[in-house]
């Protein structure tokens, strides 16, 4: 599957019924879905498996359960797994859009240059060409049920069938993707094969050139040169430290933040260019890293609009650090050029329900300078990490103003977004496109788009150093069937935070996690009685139940990328998505990338 999305009218259809067949992959296995790790033991979670299941998945090790984890990882064949098993596992990779970064930004600067001369042009990917145009590839919904009886060897063979990927020159015309294609006896999938090869823009390719180079004002003082290529690269071994930011622009910020911050300023500046808008609104924009290394360091205007007065003090209070740094360096060095305008920063709450003409006024109001027209300054959205529904809220604004020309948008906190099954709410989180409102099972539960903000990468990269760590997740379950038999109303509590509990006993654990709740007093005998040491002994099981629902967790969040490109499709506007950041880094990813051609005069 290619790494970028680019939503058009050739390639909607596909994308339609991609996503279609991942609400009703939802739903088949939505009781996993929809249940918490925390209930293991109080609701015995691991009887409502499927009983073939069990006698595998209780002997897995910790590094057997990573594999699982891992889409492109050999599993441990011991024994003869379930097909069921692997139809699920099958499903969930085929189902999931590709979550290791992209290596090159090419196929985003096709995207702008085409959609700044307002060319319609089919996305590298066509329908004739997609991995699952097939109509037989297409799950049948009438044999999708979220009952037992779905077969799930049919299913597995479906989903396998459809998870052809691009592939690598060395491989066989006739096995891409671990796909027996001579046994799907489909020409037309091997001529998606034979087109791969050829396919400029492959992840294939991309791993075989060398990182691009590419030349921006990454200094408020002087150019530098900034690679876009992995993030091993990117950090220093020693610190984690960004080798490619200026220290003026790493103050403050943790090595996560220095890599998405990089990479979100390197997308945004060339959007903003591209599209030739006036400023760029950074939504959210917290203290204002991302904001402060457009405008000191690509010579972006910019309007930092935040809900927390502190988050702007702060923010001021940084970008002055920035400027004092300056200064100290042009007493050192002659003929510096001055640095471009500061970011404006207001605080601001937009409300879901916001209309263009108000935001526009925000805009102006933050801006202070002369606006072009009755509809204000030609603009930008920008929002790194917007939380809930947020990321939704500037998908609207960017759709409904007419002077807003471009947006990059990462989203996140799924379980924020508000939802209306019955259509009653005006502009829900999710589904944002008419197309997922209308699918049967689109709902997604608060548990399920919970476990979708979880990082599977890091989660598989742990398990490998051995799960002992991962107890916690028994040691809460076993606390819970506690809590719930003494004090119902504290059912689902939320708990203190116990640092390193995998290193304690766990009766010290349950004091600890408990200490915030005041009418609570754990009886010592429960804490050690037979049936917590026995259910203690079990924390493997829990490590693995926890697994099977993160295994899903990709596929939620696939549902709720896509249904915000098929918004703007809907809305007359072809999106791009595609992952910039590294998953083991940022779990959140995906840029999701729009551009609106200017009207002519």
């Amino acid at each position: 599957m290619p790494q970028y999305v680019h939503l058009t009218s050739g390639t909607v259809n596909v994308w339609e019924n991609y996503t279609r067949d991942a609400v009703q992959l939802l739903r088949v296995y939505n009781k996993l879905l929809d249940s918490y790790v925390l209930d293991f033991f109080s609701e015995d979670l691991w009887s409502q498996l499927n009983p073939k299941w069990l006698a595998v998945l209780d002997k897995l090790t910790p590094t057997d359960l990573a594999s699982f984890l891992s889409c492109n990882a050999e599993l441990s064949m011991k024994t003869a797994w379930p097909l069921s098993l692997l139809a699920m596992r099958a499903a969930a990779f085929t189902y999931t859009l590709p979550r290791k970064s992209v290596l090159s930004i090419d196929k985003l600067e096709r995207y702008l240059s085409k959609q700044k001369l307002n060319v319609k042009v089919e996305c590298g990917m066509s329908c004739k060409d997609h991995n699952i145009t097939n109509s037989s590839q297409t799950m049948d919904s009438s044999k999708m049920k979220s009952t037992s009886s779905v077969s799930h060897s049919e299913f597995s063979r479906n989903c396998v069938v459809s998870a052809v990927r691009e592939s690598d020159p060395s491989d066989s015309v006739d096995n891409i993707g671990g796909t027996n294609l001579q046994s799907c006896g489909s020409e037309q999938v091997k001529t998606i094969a034979k087109e791969s090869h050829n396919e400029t823009f492959s992840v294939t390719n991309w791993q075989q050139i060398n990182a691009e180079t590419i030349k921006i004002n990454n200094s408020p003082l002087q150019p530098s040169e900034v690679e876009w290529g992995d993030a091993a690269s990117e950090l220093s071994a020693a610190a984690g430290q960004h080798k490619l930011l200026q220290h003026v622009f790493r103050r403050h910020l943790k090595p996560k933040k220095q890599h998405e911050v990089a990479r979100l300023a390197l997308v945004a500046g060339r959007v903003c260019r591209e599209a030739g808008i006036a400023v760029a609104v950074d939504v959210g924009a917290g203290q204002g890293h991302l904001s402060r290394l457009l405008a000191y360091g690509h010579g972006i205007k910019v309007v930092c609009l935040e809900a927390e007065n502190e988050f702007i003090s702060g923010a001021k209070k940084f970008d002055h650090q920035l400027e004092q740094a300056v200064e100290k360096m042009k007493r050192h060095e002659l003929n510096l050029p001055p640095l471009p305008p500061a970011p404006r920063h207001t605080v601001y709450h937009l409300h879901p329900n916001m209309n263009s003409q108000l935001f526009t006024q925000v805009v102006c109001g933050a801006w202070g300078g002369p606006s072009k027209g009755d509809d204000g300054p030609e603009c930008g959205l920008l929002g790194l990490h917007t939380c809930g529904d947020l990321g939704p809220t500037l998908l609207r604004l960017f759709s409904h103003t007419p002077n807003c020309h471009a947006l990059v948008s990462v989203g996140c906190c799924y379980m924020k977004l508000t939802q209306d099954s019955s259509n009653q709410t005006e502009s829900p989180g999710y589904p944002m496109s008419q197309f997922v409102r209308h699918l049967p099972g689109h709902t997604l539960s608060y548990a399920a788009r919970e476990i979708a903000c979880h990082a599977i990468e890091m989660y598989a990269s742990r398990l490998k150093e051995g799960a002992d760590n991962l107890k916690v997740h028994c040691y809460r379950a076993c606390l819970e069937v506690i809590l719930v038999q003494h004090w119902p109303h504290h059912y689902h509590a939320g708990l203190r935070s116990v640092n390193r509990a995998h290193k304690m006993e766990f009766p010290k654990y349950a004091t600890e996690a408990v200490a915030r709740l005041s009418d609570v007093n754990l009886p010592e005998n429960d804490l050690t009685s037979c049936q917590t040491q026995h259910n203690l002994t079990r924390w493997m099981q829990v490590v693995v139940y926890y697994s099977l629902r993160l295994l899903l967790a990709p596929v939620v969040e696939t549902v709720i990328l896509l249904d915000r490109l098929l918004f703007l499709h809907e809305n007359g506007v072809d999106g791009l998505l595609f992952p910039a950041f590294d998953p083991n880094l940022s779990p959140r990813n995906h840029v999701l990338v729009a551009m609106k051609p200017k009207k002519e005069t």
